[in-house]
């Protein structure tokens, strides 16, 4: 890469994303979103430094930002997420022992700067907005039901907006979106010795959620097949999903929250119940 502010040095780039629209409502939000597409309320401008003296600033693997240490982390709920998978489990009558691997991707993958160059890993654009978190790919079939149990950080304070997502891993398509909005107030009535349950969420996904009645209610999402571009059941990896919690926005920063700061979410394997 080739820095510095003359011709010769390398453009930047800034993708401009939005991320929910204002309107409460599925046809007004569409409406919204199209508009904001078919005229892009954005100007980009390429700005020189008329100064020669100035020196970029070197890279720092550590940047901080003081707005990010005024809550407490998240780790610190950790006990009682422990306490909140073992009382979902505990209402399906279902054993925790199948808990898949969620990584922090910011802590355990390097995506930006030139410590991620070196090591090969593709760096087209900063995200540092978000902290993001990604499950191990796992097989969704008829009898299987995915608890998705995690901290809401927009309660937690360490996010302005969430989003929990399932993907087709196979070709990491995102299939369907679960806004904080409907993740909030999931995680009551579970157990009740948590100090704040409101601070956390407990999501379920299945290929048909009105069988989960009874435990899920409507803190569920269904997947039908369709939803995969591939349909052949010889493949093994065409009905893979796995699930991303992302965190965006530290609040008052223009950053996510410190990746060591935030909690990882735990991903159950249940089966559905027999009627």
């Amino acid at each position: 890469m080739r820095v510095g502010l003359d011709e010769a040095a390398d453009d930047f780039y800034t993708l401009i994303r939005y991320a929910m629209p204002d309107d409460k409502a599925e046809d007004e939000s569409s409406a919204a979103s199209d508009a904001w597409r078919n005229n892009l309320p954005l100007v980009v401008l390429r700005i020189r430094a008329p100064r020669s003296e100035l020196q970029p600033i070197p890279y720092s693997k550590v940047q901080t930002d003081p707005r990010l240490a005024q809550v407490p982390p998240e780790t610190d709920l950790e006990p009682d997420l422990t306490r909140l998978v073992s009382a979902v489990c505990r209402k399906w009558d279902q054993s925790c022992d199948q808990l898949a691997r969620v990584i922090n991707v910011q802590q355990e993958l390097l995506m930006i700067g030139p410590e991620c160059i070196k090591v090969g890993m593709n760096c087209l654009a900063d995200t540092q907005d978000t902290v993001y978190h990604f499950s191990d790919k796992l097989p969704l079939d008829e009898k299987s039901v995915f608890a998705v149990v995690g901290a809401l950080s927009t309660q937690t304070s360490n996010a302005t907006y969430v989003g929990l997502g399932i993907n087709a891993s196979k070709w990491q398509l995102g299939i369907d979106n679960v806004s904080y909005l409907e993740l909030e107030n999931s995680a009551r009535n579970y157990d009740a010795s948590l100090t704040d349950p409101d601070k956390f969420f407990v999501y379920y996904f299945a290929r048909d959620c009105s069988k989960l009645e009874p435990w899920a209610r409507e803190n569920c999402r269904s997947v039908s097949e369709s939803a995969f571009p591939d349909h052949d059941d010889a493949d093994g990896d065409a009905h893979m999903v796995n699930f991303s919690l992302r965190n965006y926005l530290f609040p008052g920063s223009p950053r996510g929250a410190a990746p060591e700061s935030s909690l990882s979410p735990k991903v159950i394997t249940l089966k559905l119940h027999s009627e």
